[in-house]
């Protein structure tokens, strides 16, 4: 071998070694610059940059928790009247004769006051229906009454339809239904509660009493209501109902005949000597009417009869 070509070898072996050298040394500072990691001891804590920390404890994001708007106040409506329009039953010309009934009672609680000492609480509503008129005319009632310890405490209209008391009490009362509903915790309390029912006559003050009177064994106190109470009927004072006022009539027969019902198949209830007479028109239909003369009441056809003042 030729000196000059071994040293043509040397000379390339120094410049491969001189280049891996330079190609070492070169990834050594890349990767101390660009992975910022320094070697611990072994066992050591391994600290991160405030770049890499931050990814590695980027927080997970919270739950969105639905908020609930709160429930609106319950918001009860009912028949009875707010305390302050109670007035006494005494103010009223209560009859006696039975005219209506009271066909259903129930419970419902619409409160969460519980109160001890009856199977009534405070925050339940009492509910009735049925129905009144007078049962021997057929007299129609547009309002009844309720009554609690000798008060007036509430009212109904009477709008209802009732077929069955049109055919089994007077064919006059088939509009003769009501219904009402009583909160517990504003009744009036007494020794022994008894609810009451009184329909009203078309005209003037009397209240004729319905049948079918509830024991209601309240609690020994009442209380402020914790739910909306609305008071849906005004309080009817007695001397603001329409008053009788009496018409002169002529009637033009000799002698009328008055009858149950507004037909000439009805019973006769009386008689009615012809002449100018006075009378209260009760109640008036295209075919008859409901008088009410001195001593006796009864339908009398309207081709009999003429108001002349």
């Amino acid at each position: 071998m030729s000196p000059h070509r071994t040293q043509q070898s040397s000379s390339s072996l120094w410049y491969v070694v001189g280049a891996a050298l330079i190609a070492a040394l070169a990834g050594l500072v890349f990767y101390t610059q660009f992975m910022d990691f320094e070697e611990e001891p072994k066992g050591a804590r391994i600290e991160l940059t405030p770049k890499q920390l931050v990814k590695k404890i980027e927080p997970a994001p919270l739950p969105l928790k639905k908020i609930k708007p709160a429930p609106p106040p319950v918001s009860v409506m009912v028949s009875s009247y707010p305390p302050q329009g109670f007035h006494p039953l005494s103010g009223w010309s209560a009859q006696k004769t039975i005219s209506g009934f009271i066909d259903v009672f129930s419970i419902t609680s619409v409160s969460d006051k519980a109160s001890e000492g009856g199977f009534i609480k405070n925050g339940d509503v009492i509910e009735i229906s049925g129905w009144a008129g007078h049962t021997a005319l057929g007299m129609r009632f547009y309002h009844v009454f309720f009554s609690v310890c000798g008060k007036i405490v509430g009212g109904a209209p009477v709008n209802g339809k009732r077929p069955d008391v049109a055919e089994k009490v007077h064919p006059n009362l088939s509009i003769s239904g009501w219904w009402a509903r009583l909160y517990a915790g504003q009744l009036p309390r007494c020794e022994n509660p008894v609810l009451k029912g009184w329909g009203l006559a078309p005209v003037g003050t009397m209240l004729w009493p319905l049948g079918g009177d509830m024991d209601i064994p309240l609690p020994a106190q009442s209380e402020v209501p914790d739910v909306s109470i609305v008071h849906a009927e005004q309080p009817i004072d007695p001397k603001n109902v329409k008053q009788p006022k009496p018409v002169k009539i002529v009637i033009t027969a000799r002698k009328v005949n008055l009858r149950k019902c507004a037909s000439t198949e009805c019973k006769i209830v009386g008689k009615v000597t012809g002449g100018k007479l006075q009378a209260i028109i009760i109640e008036k239909s295209d075919k008859w009417s409901l008088l009410q003369f001195e001593g006796v009441s009864g339908w009398l056809a309207n081709r009999l009869f003429a108001v002349i003042g």
